[in-house]
């Protein structure tokens, strides 16, 4: 692991996220996601969004050492299976996972802006809401989930702010103004 990212502490929140070497694309289809999603631990609660290049974790670190080593058994796992897939060697994910601490309540609530908002800002659809590969809904459903769903919502001020704090969030970035992970 690159040791220039920081370590993982128990108790804090981390924005984690990984790509494909060469920015390449990692999903080559519907099912390469399923097959991630079914990879991904269930002791990791997330927030996701999967692009077609990046994947982008929030997760409430519990054991440190324990979820460092179940997310490099992950992507070790689905890039094995995606070789296998599409006849290709080497390696399919830049080295080491990313992440950031979270430094607070709002830097939270940006994190899961841009999460739920990444595939419509980088042009991989016309409208986050429309990712299938999204929290986003899930965040807004009733359904059983692995979702932190109440305390995200009670982080927007409920389920309607949650929406609107989305669609302005939109709105300012494809204007053009700020920077996606900025307190």
């Amino acid at each position: 692991m690159n040791t220039c990212w920081p370590a993982l502490v128990p108790g804090a929140f981390y924005h984690v996220y990984n790509r494909g070497n060469n920015r390449e694309n990692i999903f080559y289809s519907a099912e390469n996601v399923r097959f991630f999603l079914e990879r991904y631990t269930p002791s990791l609660q997330d927030l996701v969004s999967l692009t077609g290049k990046e994947k982008t974790f929030s997760i409430p670190e519990e054991t440190g050492i324990l979820v460092s080593h179940q997310f490099r058994l992950m992507f070790m796992s689905y890039a094995k299976a995606i070789n296998k897939q599409e006849g290709r060697v080497g390696s399919l994910f830049q080295k080491g996972f990313r992440r950031k601490p979270v430094a607070s309540e709002q830097h939270l609530i940006n994190m899961v802006l841009y999460i739920h908002a990444n595939p419509q800002l980088h042009g991989l659809c016309g409208d986050f809401r429309g990712w299938t590969d999204s929290s986003y809904y899930s965040m807004l459903s009733e359904s059983p989930t692995r979702l932190q769903r109440r305390a995200v919502l009670d982080w927007f001020g409920g389920k309607e702010a949650f929406v609107e704090r989305h669609r302005g969030y939109i709105d300012w970035k494809t204007a053009g103004e700020g920077w996606i992970e900025e307190e």
